[in-house]
């Protein structure tokens, strides 16, 4: 079948053979039924068959028929489970438009937003729970974020920090892990050992790796705060104590006060003054990364401890 060109020459435009397949733009190669050589153009829906390729890889759709746009050249093996596909299929790239289900198989595989609001949904059509991965309403580059119920729970920032229960830093201090709850219906964290005995909970190591304190439990019922290392085998360059401390808690002065958080009129806390101690007691009142005093109670007991010793001392001595 031919026509003829502007010069009176024919062309050939459908060319068939012997097994009746045809070749458009140039003769069949009798490897298919339908050769197009040159770019083609489909306006409207492409029914196809099971599987389509492009001699390397192959496009396999689940059911008989599908929609398929195709703006380059087939790419990847990319699995269809019934929906619209468009955009680009090359390497490792694909731009999907619909909803679709996806098998990964590649050993580095990655989905790819198209703009910064690019979103990974991960669920089934029957809940409202997903996880979505670099993106919300509004995108935040190089953060992950976890939602359920379309509501943020989770979030891990640029930076590597974790947040829980919120969006933004609680405090000034840039912690790395950050928690907020609702603290009327439920608790902020829950340990539990998975055998009976003893457990430790939470083990604090600093950079080189020494253990410098933790929180455990026997499993019956008590739970023991054990800060600073107190094994022998770890210290060294030991000097005799002999500062009188007893003295120094008789210049304590204790106080009632508020807070300035408390609402005026609310029962007054009993306790020190950290600005006053702090010269005579460091170790119980150190300075927060915020600028602000508090009150270690571990760091006190070796005081009173030694205030014990001083005071029974001086009780013997008095024969009493």
């Amino acid at each position: 079948m031919g026509k003829t060109n502007q010069l009176g020459v024919l062309a050939d435009v459908f060319v068939t053979d012997a097994s009746n397949n045809v070749g458009i733009g140039g003769s069949p190669s009798g490897s298919y039924k339908l050769e197009v050589t040159g770019t083609a153009k489909v306006s409207g829906i492409l029914t196809l068959g099971s599987t389509i390729s492009n001699g390397t890889y192959a496009y396999t759709l689940p059911s008989a028929t599908g929609t398929l746009a195709l703006t380059s050249a087939l790419g990847d093996y990319l699995p269809l489970a019934g929906g619209t596909l468009t955009g680009a299929l090359s390497g490792t790239s694909a731009s999907l438009s619909s909803t679709v289900a996806i098998t990964l198989t590649a050993s580095d595989s990655r989905i790819i937003g198209g703009n910064t609001t690019g979103r990974l949904l991960l669920g089934n059509s029957g809940t409202t729970t997903y996880a979505i991965f670099n993106g919300a309403t509004n995108a935040i580059p190089n953060t992950i974020l976890l939602t359920t119920d379309n509501t943020e729970r989770m979030r891990i920032t640029t930076n590597g920090d974790l947040y829980i229960g919120t969006t933004s830093t609680i405090n000034s201090n840039s912690s790395v892990f950050q928690m907020a709850f609702d603290n009327n219906t439920r608790t902020g964290m829950a340990l539990k050992g998975t055998a009976a005995g003893s457990f430790g909970a939470i083990y604090f190591y600093n950079n080189s790796g020494t253990l410098q304190g933790s929180i455990s439990s026997n499993g019956t019922g008590t739970t023991f705060y054990n800060t600073n290392s107190s094994d022998v085998r770890l210290k060294k360059n030991f000097e005799k104590w002999d500062e009188n401390v007893s003295d120094k808690f008789f210049q304590l002065e204790p106080k009632l006060f508020n807070y300035l958080t408390d609402e005026d009129g609310t029962n007054k806390t009993k306790g020190y003054i950290a600005n006053d101690a702090v010269k005579d007691f460091p170790e119980a009142y150190p300075l927060g990364q915020d600028g602000y005093y508090s009150f270690n109670p571990s760091g006190m007991t070796v005081y009173l401890m030694k205030a014990i010793q001083e005071l029974n001392e001086r009780l013997n001595k008095a024969g009493l």
